[in-house]
């Protein structure tokens, strides 16, 4: 667990910014645990604030002691044993962390298979990266895997898509519902939509078939469009 630094604050939320800025890191990468409740009065005012003990998360307190190279190195080995269960093997890497974000590139031949059918089987191959990474390094990393340059094609393919249907409802002035997306895809879609005027989104529905719904502004009582 490492150096433990204990903490008196109302909430945890306070704990961690307090712990943030001592440690001078982000609250994603520290670990937390309430030692003591408080005591409060029969006002309901605390008489003892709770008190927390926090630490670094042990692949962050690596990065933060010895720099990204050696924590980064033991990522990528498990990066590649991943890759090979996949059937993977001829492939060039390249491997980054940015802001708590962990960026996998690979390039290769014979990869079509991973961004067929809109990259199903590389958005189940980069969840199954996020379960095993941050398991193993006991960290909280988001992980983006992409492949000859997919997600680059695939966001700017998604952008245009915003466009036209954007178009589409101010010109019919009705709703659309795009097509099912996973979570990352559809925040860029509200993105790109809420740089738009004229237009708002909301996702709607559960698990795999959540997807987004685009509809023209100050104009509930509309007819849904399904593209």
């Amino acid at each position: 667990m490492g150096e433990e630094i204990k903490i008196i604050a109302k909430n945890k939320k306070q704990a961690l910014d307090f712990a943030a800025k001592k440690l001078n890191v982000n609250k994603e990468l520290i670990s937390i645990k309430e030692i003591f409740s408080g005591e409060k009065n029969l006002f309901g005012i605390y008489k003892k604030k709770p008190e927390f003990l926090v630490s670094l998360k042990e692949a962050e307190k690596e990065i933060k002691n010895n720099g990204e190279e050696k924590i980064l190195e033991q990522i990528e080995e498990k990066v590649e044993n991943i890759l090979k269960l996949f059937g993977i093997l001829n492939f060039n890497k390249t491997i980054s962390l940015e802001e708590n974000v962990l960026h996998i590139k690979i390039e290769g031949k014979d990869l079509e298979f991973l961004t067929e059918d809109e990259g199903k089987v590389l958005n189940a191959l980069q969840y199954l990266m996020v379960l095993n990474i941050n398991n193993i390094f006991k960290t909280n990393f988001k992980v983006v895997l992409d492949c000859n340059n997919f997600r680059e094609k695939r966001n700017l393919n998604l952008r245009e898509l915003s466009k036209i249907v954007a178009e589409k409802v101010l010109l019919k002035k009705q709703s659309v519902t795009l097509k099912p997306m996973n979570a990352f895809e559809r925040r860029l879609i509200h993105s790109y939509i809420s740089q738009l005027s004229g237009v708002y989104s909301k996702s709607t529905g559960k698990g795999n078939s959540r997807s987004v719904v685009i509809y023209p502004e100050k104009n509930e009582n509309v007819k849904v469009l399904v593209k």
